[in-house]
């Protein structure tokens, strides 16, 4: 399960130092950022997110809270929607297709082969 804190921006993430970390990353610079690791290995840090991307790029409410915006994101990783691929008739027809004409070739190159 994955878990995360808010970084205090001068502890080393994984034995790298802070300042190496920010200069790397203007958003980490200036945004909160917090850390996700798996409560089974707290010791190795997973992902390094900015509050403010994750807010943004989920379309959270501005009104979120920095911590709401976290556990809604934890909640994310702990439990991803599933997702049944369907092939449409289209994509069917069109690997049909390609099959088809893969086969053709391998006649082809192995007729070649035999000369």
């Amino acid at each position: 399960m994955k878990q995360a804190i808010i970084w205090d921006k001068i502890s080393p993430i994984n034995g790298v130092e802070a300042d190496i970390i920010l200069f790397s990353d203007r958003t980490l610079q200036q945004d909160t950022v917090f850390l996700v690791f798996d409560s089974e290995q707290t010791s190795k840090i997973e992902r390094i997110e900015s509050v403010e991307v994750i807010r943004s790029n989920n379309n959270y409410q501005s009104s979120m809270s920095n911590q709401d915006v976290i556990d809604a994101f934890l909640q994310l990783l702990n439990n991803p929607p599933v997702q049944e691929e369907e092939v449409s008739n289209t994509e069917l027809a069109i690997l049909e297709g390609n099959t088809t004409l893969y086969e053709q070739q391998l006649t082809i190159i192995n007729l070649l082969n035999t000369l």
